[in-house]
């Protein structure tokens, strides 16, 4: 499949914290909070939609050619990078 662009960002959360969760993102999130506890599921753990949105768009414009995909567990390491 050939796309029109140079750049292409996907990125793979996992479960989505958003403003107002919807009642299974809530029972997810307090799931793996307690799974994760023991560092189980990291690549599982719920993100904050504002974290994935700052980690695409920084990619995005770091990126010049090619497909670049980042998964669960990058983007948390990247959103802590705004944290501190």
């Amino acid at each position: 499949l050939e796309l029109p662009f140079e750049a292409i960002v996907i990125v793979r959360p996992a479960t989505l914290i958003r403003e107002e969760p919807k009642l299974v993102e809530r029972i997810s999130c307090a799931v793996f909070g307690v799974i994760n506890k023991a560092r189980v599921l990291m690549s599982q753990e719920p993100v904050k939609t504002a974290d994935v949105a700052k980690v695409l768009v920084t990619a995005t414009m770091g990126q010049q050619y090619g497909i670049s995909i980042i998964e669960n567990e990058t983007i948390h390491e990247r959103a802590g990078y705004f944290k501190a």
